[in-house]
């Protein structure tokens, strides 16, 4: 009898413990999932302002290209009125 009510005892103790263990897992459980949600969420902001950033840096090439013809037509008329006024 005496050793029933030890291994019962045990046998609680245990329960007692495991539940313990189940109730941590389950709230660490939860805090991963709330920072995966708030990483998800961040990736996607990261995402959006990466194509806004592609956007942008595709504007700067074209303006950049557009001043690049006018810097070379300037160029040329600089040298025609250059020559004309050598003649």
């Amino acid at each position: 009898m005496k050793r029933t009510a030890k291994l019962e005892q045990e046998l609680a103790a245990t329960k007692e413990y495991l539940q313990s263990v189940i109730e941590t897992q389950e709230a660490t459980n939860e805090e991963l999932q709330s920072a995966n949600e708030e990483i998800l969420s961040s990736n996607e902001e990261l995402q959006s302002t990466n194509e806004e950033m592609e956007t942008a840096k595709e504007e700067l090439q074209s303006a950049n290209e557009e001043l690049n013809t006018v810097n070379d037509e300037l160029h040329s008329r600089n040298l025609e009125i250059t020559q004309i006024n050598n003649d």
